[in-house]
């Protein structure tokens, strides 16, 4: 498996990788091609453009390419002016023809969404002024629509934190090789997860 972190890139450059999959039996050679996405942030008009030069076309209700799909690493929300228009993700998803993550923007809207069983009247994500200001852009197309609010906000609960694929590992921000780190990391982001009044369980 090529697992791609930046200690991995380090070790392993990428001839190397390509010479390490040639060497292999020809039976376990399997390329598949993904375009993996970084941050979108609203700016739904940049990510269009960026898909049309990769070769996607829109086509029955989402964008695809003949042979390669997609992977999003999260972060479709906050800071740019297309909040919604990022729905272009979702559509892929449930299209078939992409992958994702959450990111760490997605996981505080749904903290600010949530109530805190343990403090009433408080939310998992303080709403305090520096904490409104990162999440304004989201929230001035959605606050005043709780209906459609919650329902952006179940749809985060439904992207999983990781991917661990046959061809590659991907995560927001960081896969650390410690299994005691990344286990009480789950654990924390759980706990948060299982609090939300939208599902009583976290989806994975």
């Amino acid at each position: 498996m090529l697992d791609y972190t930046c200690e991995s890139s380090q070790r392993l450059d990428q001839s190397r990788q390509v010479a390490h999959l040639l060497s292999l039996p020809m039976r376990t050679v399997v390329f598949i091609a993904y375009d993996i996405i970084g941050d979108i942030h609203g700016h739904a008009e940049i990510l269009t453009t960026l898909l049309a030069k990769l070769g996607y076309r829109h086509h029955l209700g989402a964008w695809r390419h003949t042979d390669r799909s997609a992977i999003f690493v999260g972060d479709f929300i906050d800071r740019g002016p297309g909040q919604l228009e990022t729905r272009i993700v979702r559509e892929m998803l449930d299209a078939g023809t992409a992958r994702a993550v959450t990111g760490n923007h997605e996981f505080n809207a749904i903290a600010w969404h949530t109530p805190d069983p343990d403090y009433n009247g408080q939310h998992l994500r303080r709403r305090v002024s520096k904490n409104r200001q990162q999440h304004g852009a989201f929230l001035a197309e959605t606050e005043d629509d709780p209906v459609l609010h919650s329902e952006l906000v179940a749809w985060f609960l439904t992207l999983p934190l990781w991917l661990e694929l046959p061809e590659l590992r991907l995560i927001h921000a960081r896969w650390d090789r410690r299994d005691d780190v990344r286990t009480r990391w789950w654990d924390a982001m759980a706990d948060t997860y299982r609090k939300s009044a939208i599902l009583d369980e976290p989806p994975w």
